[in-house]
């Protein structure tokens, strides 16, 4: 209607309820991996959230707003693979290439390939 694209929305806690409507529009969703329910405006979040999103088609991150867990992204990463049950490839990509796409720069970076950055 406004003549915008939203890329990615951020801290999608429950985009499971909306998954196919995220796909459908093409965008993102950026999401914490077990963070469910830790305050009252995330009461709805799931473990599964990542999973789900992914599977219907979601271009999906894990992110998070500690420093310290900013650097455990792996693990992170690897928890959806017990509460959503990724394949340790799909769990890769959420924190490896779907960032990169998410910020239109995975031409650069994102992935293991020559002529990438390091």
């Amino acid at each position: 209607e406004f003549g915008f694209h939203i890329a990615t929305f951020q801290h999608v806690l429950e985009g499971y309820k909306v998954a196919d409507e995220i796909a459908a529009h093409g965008s993102g969703a950026s999401t914490f991996s077990d963070w469910w329910a830790y305050k009252m405006e995330a009461y709805d979040a799931i473990p599964h959230n990542a999973a789900i999103m992914a599977r219907r088609g979601v271009v999906v991150s894990i992110n998070s707003d500690s420093d310290e867990e900013m650097r455990h992204l792996n693990q992170e990463a690897g928890k959806t693979m017990k509460w959503g049950g990724l394949s340790e490839d799909e769990a890769l990509r959420l924190v490896t290439i779907n960032p990169a796409i998410q910020l239109g720069v995975e031409d650069r970076v994102g992935s293991i390939e020559v002529g990438k950055d390091a």
